[in-house]
């Protein structure tokens, strides 16, 4: 602080020059000390200010973690949980917030649709999953298939492709003229049929009727037996 001119007055001439210089000196010196401190303060507050933009910059510039998923050639994703590395250790919770995360970063890449395929030993997963939207598309062995529209407008996600195709042997006695005939027993008194059945999945249709034949008539026949396709029944649904 500064020493007040009433008291350099009551000293010796001599050593108040001195003690005005040295006391000047010393205000300078605080003076300069309080300024230094002050602009590292300031300094290190700008410092820490660009830290904090610069930290906020990269982890809003950081992509999000998502589901890793397929791209398919309609716009659309697809997700395998069982081939996700980082499912089997999360709880439901857990797994909620990384699919709403990932619906985030599908929708802003303008995906139309998310198809979510789920191992039955993941099945846990699947009430989170339909508390976000997803519904079931259909089911396969050991597998479920949920499907989510993210598209505008109602869902345009076609349905699951089904069919039974039902195929009959009409077996001919050339020599009698008499054709081979069953009574199905869930049907009325006196209702007669070729015997046939419903084609196993991949089976070629003359094998299905070589099998249905043999199965509801005991006569063994074989793929030779048959000349022309006469009927298919094929039901949809």
């Amino acid at each position: 602080m500064l020493v007040p001119m009433t008291q350099l007055s009551l000293r010796r001439p001599m050593y108040g020059f001195g003690l005005l210089m040295l006391t000047h000196v010393t205000v300078q010196s605080r003076a300069e000390s309080c300024w230094n401190s002050s602009k590292r303060q300031r300094r290190e507050t700008a410092d820490g200010i660009k830290a904090v933009q610069l930290l906020s910059s990269t982890t809003s510039s950081r992509k999000p973690v998502t589901l890793t998923s397929q791209i398919d050639k309609f716009g659309g994703v697809t997700v395998h949980l069982g081939q996700q590395d980082c499912v089997g250790t999360l709880d439901e919770s857990s797994f909620c917030a990384l699919l709403e995360d990932s619906l985030r970063q599908w929708k802003s890449e303008d995906r139309i649709a998310v198809w979510l395929h789920v191992p039955i030993l993941q099945s846990k997963f699947i009430t989170v999953a339909a508390s976000l939207g997803f519904r079931f598309h259909h089911a396969e062995h050991d597998l479920s298939t949920l499907c989510l529209w993210l598209g505008e407008g109602c869902s345009r996600l076609p349905l699951y492709a089904s069919h039974q195709l039902g195929v009959a042997g009409a077996v001919l006695n050339e020599i009698t003229g008499q054709v081979l005939v069953v009574q199905d027993r869930n049907r009325t008194t006196n209702a007669w049929k070729f015997p046939g059945g419903l084609s196993d999945p991949n089976e070629d249709i003359g094998d299905t009727a070589v099998r249905e034949v043999f199965e509801e008539t005991g006569l063994p026949l074989n793929m030779s037996s048959f000349d022309r396709l006469m009927l298919l029944n094929w039901t949809d649904g």
